[in-house]
Parts: structure tokens; C-alpha cells; sequence
């Protein structure tokens, strides 16, 4: 996993970074409401993102989840590329689509299943260091097809911030 990181952060560093960021982002559905799976509302389910923002807003993300749900612990690390759409006509305003690849683990087993997504990102800047950001993600569930259920592409939709920790 520590590959994970590494690779990432030496590919950009060659392409030169012009944003760094870090983002915090909860789940809306575990964080508001009861599903079918048996998980209550407050839910933890969170997100912590490492955005390198690069050459002509091409960019990366390494992403981490953690989510404490009724079935157990799921943990999620994942790269994705993209781009980042930073100069639309409404000001402040940024839209990204990534797309990733990953494992998920759950405590129930040893093996991590590997898993890829289509990341969706719209971000609000407030002021020069920090953004309210959403993430829209198409996810491959693998680790639901090896519990015995209906894996496939789930949706999800998270909320959150990011601050900026360098901005060239």
C-alpha cells in the first residue's frame, strides 16, 4: 500500500505541483439516515484526501476511507488521475472527474479486494486556503460480491473541506 503514496507523489513531483491540498469528507447517506444494512444514523464513514494538483490541472488523489459500519470495518486506499476544471463562468467554483483504482479491506478477512471508481468532485472556494467540497463516486464494490451479495457499482455521495497547504 505504501506504493500507493509513493508512486503518486514522485510522478507529480517531476511534473511540478501548483496545488496541494488536503480534504476531510463524511458520507451523506451514513451521516443522515438508516439503510439496509443495518448501519444508523452517524455512521462514520470518512474520507481523507491528499489532492496534487499538477501541470495544466491534470491532477492526483490519494484517497483514504474508513467507514465503522454494522457489518464491519471497511478500509479503502486508493490513487486516482483527473482533471480539474478551474476556470468556469461561475466564479469560484471548480469541477474535477477522476477516475481510480484501489483495494478495499474489511476486518472479516485478510485479502484486500481490488476495486476502481469514477470520482465526481465539485468544489466552493471560500477563501484563499479553503474549499467545501462534495465528491460524486461510482465505486466497484468488490468486497460486497466476495460477502456473497450484489457487488457492481454502488453510488456515493460525500460532503466535506479541503484546505489548501500550497497554492503556486
Amino acid at each position: 500500500m505504501t506504493r500507493l503514496i509513493i508512486i503518486p507523489l514522485i510522478l507529480l513531483s517531476l511534473l511540478g505541483n501548483s496545488q496541494i491540498s488536503l480534504g476531510v469528507y463524511q458520507d451523506v447517506k451514513l451521516a443522515t439516515m438508516t439503510d439496509d444494512a443495518g448501519n444508523t444514523p452517524f455512521t462514520t464513514d470518512v474520507h481523507i484526501t491528499l489532492d496534487l494538483q499538477g501541470y495544466k490541472a491534470f491532477g492526483m488523489k490519494v484517497l483514504y476511507e474508513y467507514a465503522d459500519l454494522s457489518g464491519g470495518k471497511f478500509t479503502r486506499y486508493s490513487v486516482h488521475a483527473g482533471y480539474l476544471f478551474d476556470k468556469l463562468i461561475v466564479k469560484n467554483f471548480d469541477i474535477g472527474i477522476y477516475f481510480g483504482i484501489g483495494a478495499i479491506h474489511r476486518d472479516l478477512w485478510i485479502d484486500s479486494q481490488f476495486t476502481y471508481s469514477l470520482l465526481g468532485e465539485l468544489n466552493y472556494r471560500l477563501s484563499e486556503r479553503f474549499k467545501l467540497s462534495s465528491h460524486f463516486e461510482l465505486l466497484n464494490r468488490s468486497d460486497l460480491k466476495a460477502l456473497g451479495y450484489d457487488g457492481g457499482f454502488k453510488p456515493n455521495v460525500s460532503i466535506g473541506g479541503k484546505y489548501i497547504i500550497f497554492n503556486k
